[in-house]
């Protein structure tokens, strides 16, 4: 029993470690599209949504919320998403959101 759970551990410990490397070598690319809609003339990032801090400014841009992608949000940025849309465990989430 104790080798199945240490195994089942050393899976999920490879499975995020994949995402991680992935955002890890992208991370120029995620960086320059965020800030490509960071101009609140363009309408991206809006105020936090969930009260999750308790002093300062944080603000985020969606790009999938509940399990569902945001096709707009995605096409300001197309490549952020294509990497994310490789991350089932974050596309497919029901209760929370993908946000840069």
């Amino acid at each position: 029993m104790i080798i199945h759970i240490l195994t089942c551990i050393t899976q999920v410990c490879l499975l995020f470690f994949d995402v991680i490397r992935k955002l890890e070598s992208n991370w120029q690319v995620i960086r320059d599209e965020g800030l490509s809609v960071l101009d609140k003339k363009s309408g991206g990032f809006i105020p936090e949504e969930e009260n999750l801090r308790e002093q300062g400014d944080w603000k985020q841009f969606t790009l999938y919320q509940r399990g569902r992608k945001s096709e707009a949000a995605c096409q300001k940025t197309p490549q952020t998403c294509a990497i994310i849309d490789t991350m089932r465990d974050a596309t497919g989430c029901k209760r929370g959101q993908v946000s840069a």
